[in-house]
């Protein structure tokens, strides 16, 4: 999953918010490195994405994009069930959705001097250019999968993702929306044992 689902799956506090805005960015182990609340967020996102990895529905969606390029899909379907998350919040409660991205642009805008240097470049875009919001339109995905591919090291056909997903758009979409309730309720059963683990 991306950045959407993982903020979603929150469990609200600001905290809880910055360690899984963080979880692909802070690499070992978390623990002292920050407060505990936004350790259980990193380990929550962490969880989140061993749980994505194993889930039928995505091996499912994963399957539906072309061989030669499924070395990428995952990342794919990643931003897709992003955007289809994005497109039905914005259809049901655009209000609500609006609402919700200004809370979290602003909870990270304010933690933004205590994140590793790393991120911070990249905070400034994702905030100001309102890349949550961007998900709602398919292009917002086919954009982002084409700068992610041009931000990573090696050579690689991530932006012609993009295509793939516009193809297999009804599969992935039918993936998505058998995912997403469990996804959800593994995300409550993780965060009370993280809870108990890891408490206050």
């Amino acid at each position: 999953m991306n950045f959407l689902a993982h903020l979603c799956l929150a469990d609200g506090s600001p905290d809880s918010i910055v360690g899984n805005f963080l979880g692909d960015f802070v690499k070992g182990t978390p623990e002292g490195r920050f407060p505990v609340a936004v350790v259980r967020g990193i380990r929550l996102h962490r969880s989140l994405d061993v749980y994505t990895d194993a889930h039928p529905e995505v091996a499912r969606a994963v399957h539906a994009m072309p061989r030669a390029r499924r070395r990428f899909a995952g990342i794919a379907i990643d931003m897709a069930f992003d955007h289809f998350l994005a497109r039905r919040w914005q259809a049901h409660d655009a209000d609500g959705f609006a609402a919700f991205r200004r809370h979290v642009y602003a909870v990270l805008n304010a933690r933004e001097a205590r994140m590793p240097d790393t991120v911070q470049p990249m905070l400034s875009s994702f905030t100001g250019n309102d890349w949550l919001g961007s998900y709602v339109e398919f292009d917002g995905i086919v954009h982002a999968l084409a700068r992610m591919g041009r931000r990573l090291s090696r050579p690689n056909r991530l932006a012609e993702t993009g295509r793939d997903l516009g193809d297999a758009y009804p599969h992935v979409e039918r993936a998505f929306d058998r995912f997403w309730p469990d996804v959800r309720a593994f995300a409550v059963r993780e965060g009370r044992r993280l809870a108990r683990r890891l408490p206050e």
